[in-house]
């Protein structure tokens, strides 16, 4: 029931309307109350007060006799339960002979008989609150006490003043001569206030009733059918009916909404038509690209394989889905490690070796503009014969064709590289720089290609005699150099010497053959320019040769 939006509005402004009734019935009830109430007390207020006047009227008149017979009749009067005249100590007047008594005294004669029967009946404590605050204050005082759970009575006191007339008889030592004791019923009152409830309670209800009547059918007509033909209209537009048009009931918001709703789905239809022709030639584009592509959603579920991932991994689609996008190459650390660098900036790609081949990944993760993940992508592309082509371009741009050693090119840019680095940390570094002696001589006499055979055999021996961090280098012609990160003078002399020794060593075609070596180290040598370096290292070559050659000289 509740599922419908017309109920909710009734129920919500019925619920408000409820709470509204219930207050101002609570605020109205309780108006009533306090008017029956107050004008309950005024009215008796008024009869205690003729009642107080009228009793001093007759004892200042002398017809003191007269009030007790006044008194008694007093409990006549209709819902008074209790109409007492008091003395100022709370103990009921006219059952004893104290106050004839006096008066005799005072005025010097038996006026007044005295009564044959004496009692004594105490209506009020003395001490009482209300007593003491009305011969306190002179004035009438009211209050209200409860009988029993649910009945109260109203009571009043008020003070029987002494006037000029009084003092000859009863003195003036006390202003306040009586006390009047008046206790109504609140019967009627309560009677009244309950009818009053009764009232307000069926208005209420009875208004409640029809204004909802009322105000649901208004809601229904105005705005539950409206709404609900637009949500069926909706749920048409998502069920794929996108061209779904509703009828425009009014011209109130409802009225615009349904306007807007037959505009939106109008453009929608156009777009989605759009979307489909787009979506079309996006999935041409994946399916026919040689390039693998995988993607997943925010969940890191993949939704998209294309056939070259298939043929590029070996695996089928299913298994690919199965497996997970961690697992595109088996190896959960490859992705993972991949998307932190791509995190961070680190890189664009990488190359993973995978089933003897070398494929370039480029995986990332898409983020909307807000940085919530809405997916992953992976591009994988076959990059074996590149790499292996590329490696060998790099191979002939840095090496020598005819020893195997690093080139004069591949020579200066580490040679500067490590230079600087020594600089920087402040670390040993030291060159190795030599030629053959007599190198004409196997050219001249035995031909070149005996000379090409002597250069070859000193790249084998330099690449056997020195470290992996050395790099080895062709400087030109006969003209060879070593880099020695990390080396001291004196541990590139012993270097040094061990080539020396290993060259000496070694023959071709019968032929001994002996190299003059320089040496040059930082922080000896302590420059920024690598030509003044290598400069340093060839004039201690050059005194290695005038010093009779087959030695090292730094």
């Amino acid at each position: 029931m509740f599922k419908h939006i017309g109920y909710k509005i009734i129920l919500v402004f019925g619920s408000v309307l409820i709470v509204v009734m219930l207050i101002l019935g609570f605020f109205f009830t309780v108006h009533q109350e306090r008017s029956i109430l107050a004008q309950n007390k005024r009215n008796m207020a008024k009869l205690t007060q003729s009642v107080a006047e009228g009793l001093q009227t007759i004892m200042i008149a002398g017809y003191a006799d007269v009030a007790e017979t006044f008194a008694d009749r007093l409990h006549n009067v209709p819902d008074v339960i209790g109409f007492d005249i008091l003395r100022t100590n709370g103990l009921e007047a006219f059952k004893d002979n104290i106050t004839i008594d006096d008066v005799n005294r005072r005025i010097g004669s038996e006026e007044f008989l005295p009564r044959d029967e004496v009692s004594e009946l105490r209506l009020l404590d003395e001490h009482d609150p209300n007593l003491m605050r009305a011969l306190e204050t002179g004035e009438m005082v009211s209050f209200y006490r409860e009988v029993t759970p649910g009945v109260r009575n109203l009571s009043f006191i008020a003070p029987i003043m002494l006037s000029e007339q009084c003092y000859s008889c009863h003195g003036r030592s006390q202003p306040v001569k009586g006390i009047l004791l008046l206790v109504t019923s609140l019967a009627q009152a309560e009677e009244d206030i309950s009818s009053t409830r009764k009232q307000a309670t069926q208005i209420a209800i009875l208004s409640l009733i029809v204004i909802v009547l009322v105000t649901g059918a208004v809601i229904r007509r105005s705005v539950s059918r409206p709404i609900k033909s637009l949500t069926e209209a909706m749920e048409e537009v998502a069920d794929g009916k996108m061209n779904r048009q509703v009828e425009i009931p009014s011209r109130d918001e409802l009225g615009r909404m349904a306007g807007s709703f037959n505009m939106m789905s109008g453009r929608l239809a156009d777009s989605y038509e759009g979307l489909i022709s787009e979506q079309d030639k996006l999935t041409t584009i994946i399916q026919s690209t040689n390039e693998g592509i995988v993607v997943t959603d925010r969940s890191d579920k993949i939704v998209l394989i294309n056939a070259a991932a298939e043929a590029l991994l070996g695996k089928e689609a299913e298994q690919i889905r199965k497996d997970g996008f961690a697992m595109l190459f088996d190896d959960p650390g490859i992705i993972e490690s991949h998307l932190q660098n791509m995190d961070n900036d680190t890189e664009g790609s990488a190359l993973v070796h995978y089933q003897n081949r070398i494929f370039s990944l480029s995986a990332s993760r898409i983020l909307s503009k807000d940085g919530t993940l809405i997916g992953s992508a992976a591009l994988i592309r076959d990059v074996t014969e590149e790499t292996r082509l590329t490696n060998e371009l790099l191979l002939l741009s840095t090496t020598d064709g005819l020893t195997g050693l690093y080139n004069r090119r591949y020579l200066n840019e580490s040679l500067g590289k490590e230079l600087g680095r020594a600089r920087r940390y402040t670390l040993d570094f030291s060159i190795i720089m030599f030629d053959v002696d007599h190198f004409k001589k196997f050219n001249d006499v035995y031909g070149h290609e005996t000379g090409d055979r002597v250069l070859k055999m000193l790249g084998n021996v330099m690449i056997k005699t020195f470290r992996d961090i050395d790099i080895c280098c062709r400087y030109g012609g006969e003209e060879f150099l070593i880099i020695l990160p990390s080396t001291n003078l004196e541990n590139a002399k012993i270097s040094a010497e061990r080539l020396r020794v290993a060259v000496e060593t070694t023959s071709i075609d019968d032929l001994s053959v002996t190299i003059s070596i320089g040496i040059a180290s930082y922080p000896e040598t302590d420059t920024r320019s690598i030509d003044e370096f290598i400069k340093k290292a060839d004039l201690a070559l050059y005194k290695a040769k005038e010093g009779g050659r087959n030695r090292v000289c730094t």
